[in-house]
């Protein structure tokens, strides 16, 4: 969905000194030399404190070649790995390509041990395996293998000694260039035309073949990855990669990642770092993009939609970062060094233009931006999705992100591919599309795709949300009892993040008065926990920034169904509650206030009906609000709210009549003046040159108002006002 002003926040370099000074804090505890096997909770958080005391002990030459924090190694029952090694070497089974890092050279003090650990990897009987060695794809190979498969398939005197010299010793990557490459040109699956001529049993061996999955070493892949982030980054950029790093191992640690998803993270990350040559990126767009994938794996409810209509992907985004990051890395890699991503069945594939667009130029971004690791895998998942929507016969689309025109465009556009010459999709008003068009259904699709595996629906809908037939496969609730109902299952089966669809237009989602206009109807969020109560706890993850995350970390569980409900449900459902509250002598002011602006942003209120019921809310809430019975914090902000949606100087007044009364103090009213400019600012810029003599004229008077009562704030709030006055383009002091 649309995003209008992203927050401004922390950014990741600033986080990440605020993490090392924190973890400094346990540089001198006695018990952090060893990282002991954890066997219950007590003991993995003395894992992940001795890991940080670790980390926190080493110079920064030393760190990346001697750091030993293998949490998941010490935090299950599995083979540990060996530490340092050359982490390089590709064990002699490839030939390096163009875009291939060349083996690094064994460091001094590499052991016998370090040395022979590729070799070392045992499956979980302890039999020795073979491991994946480090290669990029190679296209010509691809052809050829493609090729061969085809005529075995077509010779029913094939033997499958044949299918194993092909398919033998290829990774996962490469097979999936082989499928797809097949289905391109042979118009057909391997897979269904191996069965062909095949016994059952041939096919069991061919069916194995294609789905083996990679075995890595995960000392050797982090060894590579942090000595390519050594080599590229310096300063400040390699302690941030460095603590994102430290913050991915103990998430993973928390998790429960497995040893192979956390190898391929590091490999996923590496290929970035490693590849040479300025096309189709350069060098620093990809060092970028390998820390903005270490950023995004470390901490995924960083990840945000910024300033476009991609709410939809970038949930998929998130719990993919979540639970299985190198299947959202591998998007990234692909795509920024060949231009285009196969997905995880190697049927389908999107080419799109890698190149940063807007604000995923800016690095490091700010909270509420995009990034432009997220730019490539929203645009890639998209196009995947149209491709596969391409082979059933519905449309033939293509989504592009190009550079906004002006203010209010997010650059994004849909193109009928059908056409000839491709032509714009129109919504409407006659004005190009500019969202992806997705439904909640499409999501699991997406998810499914990129991952190759079935997921078991984890979106969720309310039956009573207008739809289509695409969201037959989502989760349906129609109560708040069957939301934390499925809720409940889905933590209690390991399947969290959920995707949920909600209204826009609904508190909590929508807290932001900015975004009040630009986004009508149809989100999506992420629950990323539950916690049965009573009363029951949920957290959600709205990619609008970390500010829209704390708005709604803590609500209940009525207004989170609340929120699942067309508006005019919504409306029904929250008048019957004011009623009844009403009715038992203790009126819900927070609630009257939020159904109130609802009904007024909706144009069911008039501007004159709504400022005089805006009063009646504080005269009542004033009359019952004493020392014996006082307001409490939520109604108080509620009421003051209100404020958002009047005229600025009845805004003005309204405040000041709070303020007089002691509802609110000198801190709440600053803010509220902050507030209140920027959203004018906002209205401003989004106007632009188009803003006529008397918007322009209103947009001056309205800042002048809250210049000047800003200008009679108490002296140390006063500082905070000319701090915003001078950090933004605000109003007039004079």
């Amino acid at each position: 969905m649309y995003l209008s002003e992203s927050a401004s926040g922390i950014s990741p370099v600033t986080e990440a000194a605020a993490e090392k000074d924190r973890l400094a804090a346990t540089k001198d505890d006695p018990s952090a030399g060893t990282l002991s096997h954890a066997g219950n909770d007590g003991d993995r958080t003395t894992l992940l404190d001795n890991a940080r005391s670790a980390y926190t002990r080493q110079s920064e030459p030393d760190f990346l070649n001697t750091y030993t924090g293998d949490l998941y190694a010490r935090n299950t029952t599995a083979q540990p790995v060996s530490e340092g090694g050359d982490g390089g070497t590709n064990g002699g089974n490839s030939t390096p390509t163009q875009q291939e890092q060349l083996p690094r050279q064994a460091k001094p003090g590499d052991t016998p041990a370090d040395a022979a650990s590729e070799q070392a990897r045992k499956d979980d009987s302890g039999t020795p395996v073979d491991l994946t060695p480090r290669r990029e794809v190679d296209q010509q190979m691809v052809q050829h293998a493609a090729e061969e498969l085809h005529k075995l398939n077509n010779d029913p005197d094939a033997s499958m000694e044949d299918y194993r010299t092909i398919l033998q010793g290829t990774t996962e990557a490469e097979r999936r260039e082989i499928e797809h490459t097949y289905h391109e040109k042979f118009d057909g699956t391997f897979k269904s035309d191996a069965t062909r001529f095949r016994s059952e049993a041939d096919r069991d061996e061919i069916y194995a073949m294609t789905e083996a999955k990679d075995v890595l070493d995960l000392g050797n892949e982090r060894t590579h990855m942090l000595d390519g982030a050594t080599e590229h980054l310096s300063g400040d950029e390699l302690r941030a990669f460095k603590d994102n790093f430290v913050k991915f191992e103990e998430r993973a640690a928390r998790d429960g990642l497995s040893r192979d998803e956390i190898a391929k993270t590091f490999r996923e990350t590496s290929r970035l770092l490693d590849a040479r040559g300025d096309s189709p990126l350069t060098e620093k767009d990809r060092i970028r993009l390998a820390s903005e994938v270490m950023k995004q794996a470390a901490e995924p409810t960083s990840i945000d939609q910024g300033h476009h209509n991609t709410c939809n992907v970038t949930t998929v985004e998130v719990r993919l970062y979540q639970r299985n990051p190198s299947d959202a890395a591998r998007v990234v890699a692909d795509t920024a060094l060949t231009g285009h991503y196969t997905d995880g069945y190697g049927f389908h594939s999107a080419a799109i233009d890698p190149e940063p667009h807007d604000e995923s130029k800016t690095y490091p971004p700010q909270d509420g931006q995009r990034t432009h690791a997220s730019e490539l895998f929203q645009v890639a998942a998209i196009n995947l999705f149209y491709d596969r929507e391409r082979d059933v016969g519905s449309t033939n689309y293509r989504y592009e992100q190009r550079e906004p025109t002006g203010p209010g465009d997010t650059g994004e556009r849909l193109l009928d591919m059908s056409k000839k010459p491709p032509a714009e999709v129109l919504k409407p008003d006659g004005k190009p599309a500019d969202s992806p068009n997705l439904y909640a259904g499409d999501l699991l699709e997406i998810d499914q795709a990129i991952t190759g595996r079935y997921k078991d629906g984890a979106v969720i809908t309310n039956e009573h949300y207008s739809s289509n037939n695409r969201d037959f496969y989502t989760t349906k609730i129609k109560s708040p009892e069957e939301l934390e109902s499925r809720l409940a299952e889905f933590k209690a089966t390991g399947n969290m993040p959920v995707i949920l669809l909600v209204n826009s237009q609904l508190e909590p989602i929508n807290l932001d008065p900015n975004r009040a206009s630009s986004d009508s109807g149809a989100h999506v969020v992420n629950i990323t926990d539950y916690k049965p109560g009573p009363p029951p706890k949920f957290h959600v993850d709205n990619q609008w920034g970390s500010l829209s995350d704390r708005l709604v970390e803590d609500l209940s569980l009525e207004d989170l169904y609340t929120a699942t409900l067309p508006t005019g449900d919504a409306i029904t459902r929250m008048q019957g509650r004011v009623d009844s509250a009403r009715e038992s002598g203790q009126a819900d002011f927070a609630l009257e206030g939020k159904l109130l602006q609802l009904r007024h942003r909706q144009g069911l209120v008039s501007d004159e009906q709504f400022a005089t019921d805006s009063a009646s809310i504080v005269d009542r809430a004033l009359r019952q609000n004493s020392p014996a019975t006082p307001l409490d914090r939520y109604a108080t902000s509620r009421v003051e709210r209100l404020a958002q949606d009047l005229p600025t100087s009845q805004a003005l007044d309204y405040l000041d009549r709070m303020y007089d009364a002691g509802l609110i103090d000198d801190i709440n009213l600053v803010g509220d003046l902050i507030g209140m400019a920027s959203k004018i600012e906002t209205a401003k810029k989004l106007k632009g040159t188009s803003a006529s003599e008397s918007e322009q004229t209103a947009f001056s008077h309205d800042l002048d108002l809250i210049a000047r009562r800003g200008e009679s704030l108490p002296a140390d709030m006063r500082n905070i006002w000319d701090d915003y006055l001078r950090r933004f383009a605000g109003p007039d002091k004079t």
